[in-house]
């Protein structure tokens, strides 16, 4: 039985990593707030990517790098969303406490109030094919 040869990093090869991840990870970040924004204001099917790269103060490259495309992007928005929401009900002490959390954080949330009212359709059908419970 032979075994696989080792494979040895660099010893900054981790921080290296850790950094990339951690740029990446604000990138989506600001992806998601610059989305949010715009969705707000024109909701989601007259949003755009070059308008939302200029609200995140990214380029459309980083955008792209990230995404594939406009419809994967708000695949991982709402779906980013309902991880939110759900560890929000979660976070509740009841059942009464979570239903009230959920309808003033949708509520108040300008992308998400825009979404559900402008393309209820779209969100149930990307809420379903969710891995959440």
């Amino acid at each position: 039985m032979s075994s696989l040869p080792a494979f040895n990093l660099p010893e900054n090869s981790t921080g290296t990593y850790a950094k990339q991840h951690a740029t990446s990870n604000r990138s989506r970040q600001a992806i998601f707030r610059g989305a949010k924004e715009i969705i707000s204001e024109v909701g989601s099917y007259e949003s755009n990517m070059a308008e939302i790269a200029l609200r995140a103060q990214v380029s459309r490259a980083t955008i792209y790098n990230q995404f594939a495309d406009k419809a994967e992007m708000m695949a991982y928005l709402i779906d980013s969303e309902i991880t939110r929401l759900t560890d929000l009900a979660i976070a509740a002490d009841s059942r009464e406490e979570s239903l009230y959390r959920l309808s003033v954080e949708i509520s108040q949330d300008l992308a998400l109030r825009q979404m559900v009212e402008s393309d209820p359709t779209d969100i149930a059908k990307l809420m379903t094919i969710s891995d959440h419970p």
